[in-house]
């Protein structure tokens, strides 16, 4: 086993106000002993919302390695709000509920993983202690339940999820299903360089609304303000020429 430990992390989003980061607590280097090669991550929202999340560590040493800890860190942000509206900065940190929690090997082998809650965010730290021969791989999965990672309105639910690393990823991919209709999706697969962020968004209604290539819920409350500024507009202008008459 080599005594150079990985150091290694990701970062996920749920909802536009999930915020997930990981971590490994391995040594750290300056050059990478790891990639990953494919980082995949299936979201599926109905009551709850269920994520799976499998990422596949290569070795680009010609030496074996060993992931070590990894930690997920979830964090929600809620802003005070008016009716439909968030009042900036006002969003305080809060920890999010986690249920049901697996941490498997691609091939069936049960992690080491634990949850803890603190004031502000919440802690799934998993263990993997197998080595990684050179130019070989190892997958892993990390399955869990949420009520707190998707944004759910009166038409419609919004989810948000952030990818990122300490380690390049080659390929990544979130997909998105739930029971209603998926009226919007952005940025969901590429590749990013070490430290890069990337956000992959969906929406969701119950209404059979055709794709406009931006968020229903941004569209409507717009139309409803721009009708409410022209009803001020023409009651003002009306009001002035009664006045003049």
């Amino acid at each position: 086993m080599d005594n150079r430990k990985t150091r290694w992390g990701m970062a996920l989003m749920a909802g536009a106000i999930c915020l997930i980061l990981m971590t490994g607590a391995a040594q750290a280097q300056t050059i990478d002993v790891e990639t990953i090669s494919h980082y995949d991550v299936e979201i599926t929202v109905g009551d709850t919302v269920h994520q799976k999340t499998t990422v596949t560590l290569r070795n680009v040493i010609d030496k074996p390695v060993v992931p070590g800890i990894g930690e997920f860190r979830l964090q929600t942000y809620s802003p005070t709000r008016i009716f439909f509206f968030s009042i900036p900065g006002t969003a305080t940190a809060q920890p999010v509920e986690v249920k049901n929690l697996r941490a498997i090997t691609s091939d069936g082998k049960l992690l080491m993983s634990r949850v803890t809650e603190g004031e502000e965010y919440t802690t799934i730290r998993y263990e993997i202690w197998y080595p990684i021969q050179p130019g070989k791989e190892l997958s892993y999965i990390l399955e869990f339940d949420s009520p707190d990672l998707a944004r759910k309105g009166i038409l419609f639910t919004n989810i948000a999820i952030p990818v990122a690393s300490d380690l390049p990823i080659e390929e990544y991919s979130v997909t998105f299903s739930s029971d209603q209709h998926l009226v919007y999706q952005d940025g969901a697969s590429g590749s990013l360089a070490r430290g890069e962020i990337a956000f992959a968004s969906a929406e969701f209604s119950a209404l059979p609304l055709p794709e406009v290539g931006l968020p229903w819920s941004v569209v409507l409350w717009g139309l409803v303000l721009a009708a409410g500024i022209a009803g001020v507009v023409w009651y003002v202008r009306r009001e002035t020429e009664r006045k003049e008459s």
